[in-house]
């Protein structure tokens, strides 16, 4: 049975805010790396066994970091059951693929029990999580993730992306649960149950506050995430369009509706931050930044070589506008940073659509790689810079 308590809603410090989100990006990352496997074994698309390998070390990795609160022991352990549930993962899908049914179920009970003593386990160690509350949630991103490698195996992507949001929405889950309980489990004082509550300070003790100690909300929180999160949703979503256009696996239509949305989502947290007038501007500067993508792809495919030439010109300009305009917006954002970030994003792009083209795949999966550690970084970069403007603004 759990214990209650956790992150204070209207009073999250700079560094909780740091735990949760990492928390959020670690699990999105595992979660882009079995999506990657998965094609890599269904549609060819890379190399198997590279691709394994980066899935087992992110694993075996997030598994490691446990050691620091909770002991080598659990370490261990935990991280034993993670790479033990990628193995059986990986062995489901051989299955799979031979058509052996009776593999098939052995595995699947395997990663079906193997999520249960996760669960136990996480419980075991800290009161402040339940053991029920973990299986759920680890069977639910089970059965996701078996949905999403049914599309692959059987050609069926009508709900790919459906399949994909849910895992997307179970990482964050997952994510906030684990942070809530570890904040919970070293925070727990038994002689001062009230070390939660957040002081009311003056607007003069607010001045003179550090800007990394001060309190954001729940929702500023959210925001600062979403806004983190772009460049990366950006780098996902592009990535399984260009693989709908050039293996045929998924629908390209459904796929940049997706993209849209992404542009829409990251357009309403500008908006709560900004004002919804400001946001407008910057968010159709990013559809025009789709719209420029999807034209270039079709002129590499199309063999275009005048089309693709024009389209890569309008996407820098592009760029160049719309790091203007958010840097305009918030002052803690470096321009000439943000246009050298979004410039590498691009050519890093058009790189990776070309290895699709011309079917250097190993290669591919190392451009894809690589614009995952640079929207880290430029997502952390775009955080800090909204941290600092709410704090600011909530200072004035």
């Amino acid at each position: 049975m759990a214990i209650e308590g956790g992150f204070n809603e209207q009073c999250i410090t700079f560094g909780q805010m740091n735990f949760i989100n990492s928390s959020r990006h670690t699990w999105r990352t595992m979660t882009t790396w079995i999506r990657a496997y998965l094609i890599s074994r269904y549609l060819g698309i890379g190399t198997k066994e590279v691709l394994f390998s980066r899935l087992y070390n992110e694993f075996s990795s997030y598994g490691g970091m446990t050691q620091l609160i909770f002991g080598e022991q659990f370490s261990e352990t935990f991280t034993w059951l993670l790479t033990e549930n990628t193995i059986a993962l990986r062995e489901l899908v051989d299955a799979q693929l031979d058509g052996n049914l009776a593999g098939m179920e052995r595995n699947l009970l395997r990663l079906y029990n193997n999520a249960a003593e996760r669960a136990r386990l996480l419980a075991e160690y800290n009161p402040f999580w339940d053991e029920t509350t973990w299986r759920e949630l680890f069977n639910a991103y089970l059965d996701a993730t078996i949905q999403m490698a049914n599309s692959f195996a059987t050609g069926d992507y009508s709900r790919d992306v459906e399949a994909y949001d849910e895992l997307i929405n179970l990482t964050e889950q997952i994510a906030d649960y684990y942070t809530t309980g570890i904040f919970q489990f070293l925070t727990f004082d038994p002689l001062c149950t009230e070390c939660l509550e957040c002081e009311e300070l003056n607007p003069e003790q607010r001045a003179e506050m550090p800007i990394m100690l001060r309190c954001l909300t729940r929702g500023q929180v959210d925001a600062i995430h979403e806004i983190r999160m772009y460049v990366y949703e950006l780098v996902g979503w592009t990535r399984a369009y260009l693989i709908s256009r050039y293996a045929g696996a998924g629908n390209a239509d459904i796929l940049l509706e997706r993209l849209d949305r992404a542009v829409s989502e990251f357009g309403d947290m500008l908006a709560y931050v900004f004002g919804q007038e400001a946001a407008e501007e910057v968010v159709q500067l990013l559809y025009t930044h789709i719209d420029l993508m999807t034209s270039l792809i079709s002129a590499q495919i199309e063999g275009d070589t005048e089309a693709a030439n024009e389209a890569t010109r309008l996407l820098y300009d592009n760029a160049a506008e719309t790091t203007s305009l958010l840097a305009q917006l918030n002052p803690f954002w470096d321009e000439a940073g943000l246009r050298n970030a979004v410039n590498t994003y691009i050519q890093d792009t058009i790189e990776e659509s070309t290895t699709f083209l011309i079917g250097e795949y190993d290669r591919n999966i190392n451009i894809f790689a690589q614009l995952l550690r640079r929207a880290d970084s430029t997502g952390n970069s775009l955080a800090l810079g909204m941290y600092r403007y709410i704090a600011a603004q909530d200072n004035s």
